[in-house]
């Protein structure tokens, strides 16, 4: 009995001297009044306060395992919704290992490809936004030139209808699949190709929503409404959920010629319209820095174009 206990006490005392951890802790407390309908000719002050608190947690088990965590606990935040109960306080997880041939992650996926034209997921607590997907990434070195990469998730995007929101007021759920290559040579340069699928369920409440607004997109809708439904009224889409599948192509190359850092990125995207037909839009990106006399310079193109 005193081998077995002395055994787990060298067990436990051996796993924790494998384990570091660092916290990051984060108060931020308010109270007084805010400005709204600043765009009205009858602004109105009304009482706001908030009280929010986001616990970092980074854990390195061995050289091989990372764990991030997040917990929050406020009432009410700066933007968002309460999180006091004990259901609600963790905002973020994820497991990754890692080694010289694979990188295995599951939980949040926070990951970018290229400059994000076809994939880019991150978290910015200042303005509650999160639009990761919860699943599992691998990334495979086949060799020092040649690695192969996937990530599979799904997840609720929330989203405001006015950036002045305290809370989302729109939501819908969305499944993600890419496959990548990424082909490093040193005469020509670094290599990166992804493959997209994704869909999102839109509900028929959301469109309606949607079409209401006093925008682009919500011009569309609102003729798409007038095409396909009798009383030609935004109010007929609230019958209608609809899925919207993307498939995104892109290619993405970056390669030092001399002084020259030159960087393309190209999508080319096949996407759904909301209750309408099938679109074909792209995203190109480009931008070239070199130095000059200890000076930095970078010149940009963006040329993004995926019609609604």
């Amino acid at each position: 009995m005193m081998k077995s206990f002395f055994l787990l006490i060298l067990l436990i005392n051996g796993l924790f001297s494998q384990i570091d951890m660092d916290f990051s802790y984060e108060m931020q407390y308010g109270n007084g009044k805010q400005v709204i309908g600043q765009a009205s000719d009858d602004p109105k002050k009304e009482e706001y306060s908030y009280s929010q608190n986001i616990l970092d947690m980074n854990t390195h088990v061995g050289d091989n395992i990372y764990i991030y965590t997040q917990l929050e606990y406020s009432n009410p935040p700066i933007y968002g919704y309460n999180r006091t109960t004990l259901d609600s306080l963790m905002t973020s997880f994820y497991l990754e290992f890692s080694n010289e041939k694979l990188n295995v992650k599951i939980g949040d996926q926070y990951e970018l490809y290229g400059r994000g034209l076809s994939y880019y997921s991150f978290q910015d607590q200042n303005v509650d936004y999160d639009n990761s997907v919860m699943g599992v990434s691998l990334g495979y070195h086949l060799n020092e030139s040649l690695t192969f990469s996937t990530l599979i998730g799904s997840g609720e995007y929330y989203f405001r209808s006015n950036p002045v929101n305290r809370q989302a007021d729109y939501e819908f759920d969305t499944n993600v699949g890419l496959g990548v290559i990424d082909y490093h040579n040193s005469f020509l340069g670094y290599f990166q190709s992804v493959l997209l699928m994704q869909r999102s369920s839109f509900s028929g409440d959301m469109i309606k929503n949607l079409c209401l607004d006093d925008n682009e997109l919500g011009e569309s809708l609102k003729m798409t409404a007038s095409q396909i439904t009798n009383s030609g009224s935004c109010l007929a889409l609230q019958s209608m959920n609809d899925d919207i599948n993307i498939r995104n192509y892109n290619l993405n190359w970056n390669h030092a010629l001399g002084p020259f850092d030159i960087y393309l990125d190209k999508s080319w995207i096949i996407h759904d319209k909301i209750l309408a037909d099938e679109a074909f839009g792209s995203r190109f990106y480009a931008s070239i820095y070199f130095d000059f006399f200890g000076t930095g310079i970078t010149y940009e193109h963006k040329n993004y174009h995926t019609p609604y």
